[in-house]
């Protein structure tokens, strides 16, 4: 199978059509896991099925209309900018919500850091002044 098989021809449309009707959709969406399911039985992927049009399902459909230039309902057309950062990837990194990290207020990193360092400094020259590092005579009897 290929990019010019004809049922992924016909998910590609679909996908295209319901990207237009609906815009971009932040949860998982039909017409994109059967576009995503159709292309890896294709031969083309692995996308993940994971129903989110992200970048790599963008450049699979992109793919797909570039391959079939004769097809009046793909010619002249381009898949829609992703909706999220990597739906349908090979891996690590499909679209998964994320923890917003706050980048403002204080950072205590430098002072943490600082402060286990005293305190390392400190226990070792308190071992090193009870005789920790140095070898203890045995007493002869």
């Amino acid at each position: 199978m290929a990019l010019t098989d004809t049922q992924l021809q016909n998910d590609a449309i679909a996908l295209l059509t319901s990207l237009k009707s609906n815009g971009c959709q932040q949860s998982a969406d039909a017409d994109v896991s059967t576009f995503q399911t159709s292309y890896n039985n294709a031969g083309q992927g692995p996308l993940v099925v994971d129903g989110l049009y992200g970048a790599n399902t963008n450049a699979a459909l992109q793919n797909v209309i570039n391959a079939n230039p004769s097809n009046s309902s793909l010619a002249d057309e381009s898949a829609p900018a992703g909706c999220v950062g990597a739906g349908g990837s090979s891996g690590p990194g499909t679209y998964q919500p994320g923890v917003v990290l706050s980048t403002s207020g204080p950072n205590y990193l430098p002072y943490i850091v600082g402060a286990v360092v005293v305190a390392g400094a400190l226990a070792a020259y308190t071992y090193s002044k009870h005789g920790g590092f140095r070898r203890r005579k045995r007493s002869r009897r």
